[in-house]
């Protein structure tokens, strides 16, 4: 059975689910190849940082998802995004912290086949005012 994973959004201990997608949505991460641009920038509260992403398919172009998130320094923000099971249904995770300072946040991702990590990265990102 085919499951599609719902944005989870976790920052600053709650959790936010989302699902802004239909059930037929799955078969676009069938085989997918993830693009994911991430960009943080301060955001208009004092401590707080705005993220977006925009994960999109390197074969097709197709953008399979948009996460939008606030976040505070030192407070990891995660998403999740995709589908599982079966093998070629592809999912995303990855994990944004704003550093204290707030000048720069770390990203960390995970492509996944099927729950299973396919590919990993790490960076350094700088904040934008």
């Amino acid at each position: 059975m085919k499951n599609l994973i719902t944005v989870a959004l976790l920052c600053m201990s709650s959790v936010v689910v989302a699902n802004p997608s239909a059930p037929a949505q799955a078969d676009l991460w069938t085989n997918a190849r993830p693009d994911v641009q991430v960009s943080v920038v301060r955001g208009k509260a004092m401590d707080t940082y705005e993220l977006s992403a925009s994960i999109s398919d390197l074969r097709t172009g197709q953008v399979l998802s948009e996460p939008k998130l606030i976040a505070t320094p030192g407070k990891p923000a995660q998403v999740q995004v995709g589908a599982t099971g079966a093998d070629g249904m592809i999912s995303v995770e990855f994990t944004v912290t704003v550093a204290d300072s707030g000048d720069t946040a770390t990203y960390s991702s995970q492509v996944k086949d099927n729950g299973v990590a396919i590919s990993s990265q790490s960076f350094t990102l700088a904040v934008t005012r």
